[in-house]
């Protein structure tokens, strides 16, 4: 459904008002997407409230309005931080990962999510699982990394980029609920990007090695190809959020 105005009552049914061009004057968007309710409101950043413990090279999953953080380590006391439950208003404290790392990535949904690889003393090959409320083990990554990333769903994840104890790395790792497979490398090897998408089409940008980088890249399920536009600003550590054709992007780190 989508309403154009408070004063027009227009409303439609239809998946092609999704590319509705935002700039002009709509008040909100709400459409069915995979069962999901889904309301966007355009141009509005609003203050949300603080996590009960503050973090940084953490996790997330999940919606505006219910959410989980986890891994990373509280700046404060240099402890690495348990899991945190968002439900649109409160955050709460949960019971942690099995192994505890920063800089790792994650994949899934809010009940149903991996965390990868990362750093505790030393870069880590660990994969694990969260699903009905339970951490477990899963089947090791072939390759340590950290400061990596990755997208798509537990039983099918792609991870890509980052950097080992030694050097920055362009693996691709593919995970296909069972165990893990190496894919093509990366154009431009780099750490701290970001990646959106599935498995099979996913999109890679920003990030650094010997210098920050503003290249795009995507991925069709066997092959990285570049992508021609370059991103505004390059930056590393950033976030992101979309899929392979349309990702918004925001924060990170531009260098000196």
């Amino acid at each position: 459904l989508v309403k154009i105005d408070d004063d027009v009552d227009n409303e439609f049914d239809t998946p092609s008002l999704f590319k509705y061009d935002i700039s002009k004057k709509l008040k909100y968007i709400l459409a069915k997407k995979d069962n999901t309710i889904i309301r966007v409101i355009p141009k509005t950043w609003n203050m949300g409230a603080a996590p009960s413990v503050p973090s940084y090279g953490h996790n997330s999953v999940g919606s505006a309005t219910s959410a989980l953080t986890f891994n990373g380590v509280n700046p404060l006391t240099s402890i690495y931080n348990d899991m945190q439950s968002f439900n649109g208003s409160t955050w709460s404290t949960k019971t942690g990962s099995n192994t505890k790392v920063k800089f790792a990535s994650s994949s899934g949904i809010l009940t149903d999510a991996l965390s990868i690889g990362g750093f505790d003393l030393e870069v880590k090959d660990v994969a694990q699982r969260y699903n009905e409320n339970v951490w477990s083990n899963i089947t090791n990554l072939p390759i340590a990394v950290n400061m990596h990333s990755s997208t798509g769903l537990s039983d099918d994840t792609i991870v890509t980029s980052g950097a080992n104890s030694t050097t920055v790395i362009s693996n691709t790792m593919l995970y296909n609920g069972e165990d893990w497979s190496i894919g093509s490398d990366i154009l431009v090897a780099r750490h701290s990007a970001s990646l959106d998408g599935i498995s099979s089409s996913a999109i890679l940008h920003g990030g650094i090695d010997v210098r920050t980088i503003d290249s795009a890249e995507k991925f069709n399920g066997q092959v990285w190809s570049s992508v021609g536009a370059r991103m505004n600003s390059a930056r590393y550590a950033l976030s992101s959020s979309g899929d392979s054709s349309s990702v918004i992007s925001c924060g990170g780190d531009i260098g000196s």
